[in-house]
């Protein structure tokens, strides 16, 4: 697919904005449309394509993009439509990952020169989900350098831009999912969010996004089951449309002991009348300092829902507060985590640098050990091969991995290839 290197020309700024036919539709009518063989699974991903191609110059939101693979796998499910086959609640629809979640068979860079060649050799859950509901992925989107910024700008692939406003930021660190949502490259993009990077995108590029619960996606792409802050979500155009990549990837697996949570009962259409409907309103969590403009945003909002509750909203100019030692703990885990990122190749070239020389420095590995040996791993059926030895993502620790366990989509800091360019 030509079209998506660096040196082409700035297509005009309202055509990043502006959807049309296919494009212009959400997951749940081209889901519907496919389902009635109304709309082949083909046309879809050509839209798609197309849209990816005249959004790409102008906005970076893409750092892959798999044309011909897509093609392949449209043409299959079409030809399964006609078939008659069972369909999946996301047949033939093209999707698009974020590029710090592992996709088997395709380089994952997240935004850093450490992975720059690293290809997954094993899907995380969410991935497994999205394909077995007939997804196509279109594309890995951009990513800051680790998903550790709330704009996107990385290294290794540039800069992302605002589809309302090239100049301005697409916010992070899920901003090339943000973009490729609110632009209609994809009905539905996949994120991930520690500390709003799924939602800080969906505000600045004008879509929805969502940071579920704890546990409701099974996340399994991360050195230690101990991180609990960091979970996967959707960006997209419409709330049913979140709804669905709910349904979709949500759900308990074993590779996550947080995920053992009974599954949502989401409806496929969400009721839209909002009568009645009590909203909390905490401009500053009690906590922040927030910008009079920023928290003035809000307060005005309020006027234009209907049915709105009412409520006292926190005042935005108050000092901020110590929030009993919350932001020093926090401030240590980064480290942590990047602790295992200590046996790649090279040193990251952005803000993350100083997290993974802390990582090196501190004492990282001790939260690492102890994820290893943690008791819930003695619970899970020997025969599951996921929890009942030491993760094999983890390195230089722990016995071998056995032939009936499954491999983990995790980084792998002693099997980490670099293949030729």
């Amino acid at each position: 697919m030509g079209g998506l290197t660096a040196g082409q020309p700035i297509h005009k700024r309202e055509n990043t904005r502006h959807m049309t036919g296919l494009c212009a539709l959400p997951a749940t009518e081209q889901a519907r449309l496919v389902r009635r063989r109304e709309v082949s699974p083909v046309d879809l991903v050509e839209a798609s394509l197309a849209r990816i191609e005249a959004v790409q110059p102008v906005l970076n939101a893409f750092c892959f993009v798999f044309p011909e693979e897509a093609r392949a796998q449209a043409r299959e499910a079409e030809a399964a439509v006609m078939r008659g086959d069972p369909l999946g609640p996301l047949h033939g629809l093209p999707v698009a990952f974020k590029d710090f979640t592992p996709t088997s068979g395709h380089r994952t860079t997240r935004g850093s020169y450490c992975f720059e060649h690293w290809v997954a050799d094993a899907d995380p859950v969410i991935v497994r989900r999205f394909k077995q509901a007939g997804a196509i992925i279109v594309g890995k989107t951009t990513t800051p350098e680790f998903a550790h910024s709330g704009f996107t700008q990385s290294p290794l692939w540039g800069l992302t831009g605002n589809p309302w406003d090239p100049a301005r930021s697409s916010g992070g660190s899920s901003g090339g999912s943000g973009v490729a949502a609110a632009t209609g490259c994809v009905a539905l993009a996949e994120g991930t969010d520690m500390g709003g990077s799924v939602r800080i995108p969906a505000a600045l590029c004008g879509c929805v996004g969502l940071k579920p619960s704890l546990g409701r996606i099974p996340m399994d792409i991360l050195p230690t089951v101990y991180d609990d802050m960091s979970h996967f979500g959707p960006l997209a155009r419409t709330i049913d449309d979140a709804a669905l990549f709910l349904r979709v990837a949500e759900g308990p697996d074993d590779a996550d002991i947080n995920s053992q949570i009974a599954p949502l009962a989401l409806p496929e259409r969400l009721d839209a009348d909002l009568t009645g409907l009590r909203l909390a309103l905490s401009p500053d969590l009690g906590l922040y300092l927030i910008d009079p403009e920023v928290a003035a945003n809000p307060r005005r909002g309020r006027g234009a829902a209907p049915g709105r509750g009412r409520g006292r909203a926190g005042r935005a100019d108050r000092e901020r507060r110590d929030g009993g030692g919350l932001g020093r703990v926090v401030g240590r885990l980064p480290g942590r985590r990047f602790r295992a990122f200590a046996g790649a190749p090279s040193r990251p070239h952005g803000p993350p640098r100083g997290q993974v020389d802390r990582g090196r420095a501190g004492d990282g590995g001790g939260a690492l050990q102890a994820d290893r040996d943690h008791p819930h791993r003695a619970l899970a059926p020997d025969g599951g091969g996921v929890r009942g030895s030491p993760r094999p993502d983890l390195p230089d620790h722990g016995p071998a991995r056995t032939a009936k366990q499954r491999p983990q989509p995790g980084f792998r800091a002693a099997e980490h290839r670099r293949p030729d360019r």
